[in-house]
């Protein structure tokens, strides 16, 4: 019977380890990705001089499927959206998480929207445009949200749009400074400068 409740005391000891994912020391050495126009799935820059990337890994839950629960990495997720009323804009989204025990301590948002075309190469200067957006969110800290601006223009410059077996490869660079603006829509002096920026997308074509 001894052996018994060492054997679940055991198994309930692997079962809260497997839960405790950890990525702190891996997330201290984050850096910006090298320039690439492969569809490597890579988005990074500094924000406010600090090296910021698509790092870390999300739990998703099984239960909603037959499948159990399992990690995944973070990849620039680049989707043609799906909404009638905005069937002409392109969204590029990539994601910062990093976890503690199991917790998470750190989920950070980056996006562009971009109008859809047959080629996207050039420069452009975001916040002019509805359109055309570049926002950072913190997901933590009651979600802070920060903008382009027209009164200061972010830099995109998109030098690769091609298409190659399937996969329509986006690739660039960025730059410029993003303003928080309250609910309220009254502009705060909180700002953060993006700068360095690079991004590789790789979009499946449907």
């Amino acid at each position: 019977m001894r052996a018994y409740h060492i054997l679940i005391l055991l198994l309930i000891l692997s079962a809260c380890k497997k839960n405790k994912f950890d990525d702190t020391a891996a997330a201290a050495h984050i850096t910006v990705p090298a320039y690439s126009e492969t569809g490597a799935g890579t988005f990074g820059c500094y924000v406010n001089g600090v090296a910021w990337s698509n790092f870390g890994q999300q739990y998703i839950s099984g239960l909603y499927s037959n499948q159990p629960g399992h990690y995944v990495a973070n990849t620039v997720q680049s989707i043609f959206t799906m909404h009638d009323q905005q069937d002409s804009i392109l969204y590029f989204t990539a994601q910062l998480t990093v976890q503690h025990s199991g917790a998470v301590i750190r989920n950070e948002t980056m996006y562009m929207t971009l109008l859809k075309t047959k080629n996207l190469k050039g420069a452009y200067l975001f916040g002019q445009n509805s359109a055309y957006i570049f926002g950072y969110r913190n997901n933590l800290n009651g979600s802070l949200d920060y903008y382009s601006q027209p009164f200061s223009p972010f830099q995109v410059i998109i030098n690769k749009d091609s298409v190659s077996g399937g996969i329509r490869i986006i690739s660039g660079r960025f730059s410029g400074t993003v303003y928080r603006i309250p609910i309220n829509s009254v502009l705060q002096k909180d700002s953060l400068k993006i700068s360095g920026g690079v991004f590789d997308a790789g979009i499946k074509l449907p």
